[in-house]
């Protein structure tokens, strides 16, 4: 703290062990630092951040009525939204982000769902229910491009390819430099 009478900074502590709570104090909270514990921590502000960039491009609202519902206890929107968000972050498989990513972040608060949502064949299906509305995407997000930016353009390239491997694969040259070298024109 910097005190301004005496022109000199003083080190105060947030959790004093040496003073107790005053009886006047509202809501008050005695807390030992040293008792505290973390548990399961998990990765929370990027996977929010890609939450809130999922919905200022629309994207709920374009899937919605778009894929396919069903008797599935989580929708597809919700398992798609997990995908992005895993790809944006963390790219990797779908058996990486139902085995590793998924245990590690908020998604599930985030999207409000269970473990459900990451299950491994689901996570393989929902690739599917996108193809037929390829063309549609590209014309939503090229839309939302030129809004977002006031971007004027006849073309708009974008990759989307991308090459995972995983287990011992990882430690092949061959496979290193294919998914590490930069491409070359």
């Amino acid at each position: 703290m910097f005190d301004e009478e005496r022109q000199g900074y003083e080190k105060l502590s947030l959790f004093p062990d040496d003073r107790e709570i005053p009886a006047d104090a509202v809501d008050s909270l005695h807390v030992k630092m040293s008792g505290l514990e973390l548990r399961r921590p998990r990765l929370f502000g990027s996977c929010w951040l890609a939450c809130e960039l999922w919905q200022q491009l629309g994207l709920q609202e374009f899937w919605d009525g778009r894929l396919r519902g069903g008797r599935e206890s989580v929708s597809w929107e919700k398992v798609l939204q997990l995908l992005v968000v895993n790809r944006l972050l963390h790219p990797g498989s779908e058996f990486h982000v139902n085995r590793h990513w998924y245990v590690t972040t908020a998604m599930d608060t985030l999207l409000g769902t269970d473990f459900a949502v990451a299950e491994k064949d689901r996570l393989y299906r929902c690739l599917d229910q996108l193809l037929e509305h390829k063309q549609e995407l590209f014309q939503w997000l090229r839309q939302k491009w030129a809004d977002l930016f006031q971007a004027e353009f006849e073309v708009l390239l974008c990759d989307l390819t991308g090459t995972y491997f995983e287990g011992e694969m990882e430690e092949n040259p061959k496979a290193q430099s294919a998914s590490l070298e930069p491409h070359r024109k």
